[in-house]
């Protein structure tokens, strides 16, 4: 008997399609598909079939409308591989660790799919109760083997000789695909501006003063703060000049008459005065009398 007759057998035995349109059985059918699974090893084991591998995930597959989505982390351990979301800060990238290699996954922009390849087809997801789920055709494009599944109960069937994961992308760092901290956009987006010259009441690139400067910023980042210093600081949560931090706000005066960006290691970017350009200066040259954070 043909491998590929097999899995077709068993599957049918299951009554579990290869892509998830026929609902899982239901929990009070597993004793029946353990003796089940039992009488198809022994036919498969019998007719020269080598590869037939069954895991227990942690979770039990979902069926939205005929679709059956697997506990994505669960099934993927099990079957070997240890995973990492947000690696290096690529938080649209997926880290998968098998036998000392490193492979990559992908989400996409909202992170409501998956994908082998940036540019490939990519599977939505679900999230219930902090588990993510994959539709089980993701896991077929994932290996070389037929995927059938049954309450928490993963089978995978080698369908031809061949190895077990797909081709997967080995894992790279893409600058691309770094998530940037609020703080560190923040510092990023306010050293675009050095060099714009300094414009009593200027709010854009072409002339900024010193709070029309840090709102620009702000708001570039997608954070909307108050117009003029003094109310800056009273919309800021007061910080130790000791801990500060990048992207927090450092003022001038009881009721603030200066206002700058705080970059680290007591220097601060600002827009100082007329006939000057935003740049960065130290406490040690103008010193600040205060802080406040503006991010939680």
């Amino acid at each position: 008997m043909k491998q590929k007759s097999i899995a077709t057998m068993l599957l049918l035995a299951l009554s579990v399609s290869v892509l998830g349109a026929s609902p899982a059985l239901a929990a009070d059918d597993t004793a029946a598909v353990q003796t089940q699974q039992s009488q198809i090893t022994t036919s498969v084991n019998g007719a020269g079939a080598t590869n037939m591998q069954q895991y227990t995930m942690s979770n039990s597959v979902l069926n939205e409308q005929g679709t059956l989505y697997l506990p994505l982390r669960s099934a993927l351990e099990q079957m070997g591989a240890t995973i990492t979301t947000n690696p290096d800060k690529q938080g649209r990238k997926i880290k998968l660790d098998i036998e000392g290699q490193s492979y990559q996954l992908y989400y996409n922009t909202n992170k409501t799919a998956v994908s082998l390849t940036e540019n490939g087809t990519y599977y939505g997801i679900k999230v219930e109760n902090g588990v993510t789920y994959a539709p089980m055709a993701f896991v077929q494009a994932l290996t070389n083997r037929v995927v059938s599944v049954s309450g928490n109960t993963l089978v995978l069937i080698e369908n031809q000789e061949a190895a077990f994961w797909k081709t997967l992308e080995t894992y790279t760092v893409d600058p691309n695909f770094v998530e940037k901290s609020t703080r560190e956009r923040i510092v990023e987006t306010a050293m675009k501006y050095i060099g714009v010259p300094y414009v009593w009441g200027g709010t854009t690139p072409a002339g900024f003063d010193c709070s029309g400067f840090v709102q620009y910023v702000y708001k570039e980042c997608g954070m909307s703060i108050p117009r003029v210093t003094y109310t800056q600081q009273a919309a800021a949560t007061p910080v130790a000049l000791s801990d500060l931090q990048p992207g927090d706000l450092v003022f001038w005066g009881g009721s603030a008459y200066h206002v700058g960006i705080y970059l680290g290691n007591g220097q601060y970017i600002h827009a100082p005065a007329p006939g000057q350009s935003v740049k960065i200066q130290s406490y040690s040259q103008y010193a600040y009398t205060s802080g406040g954070a503006i991010i939680k």
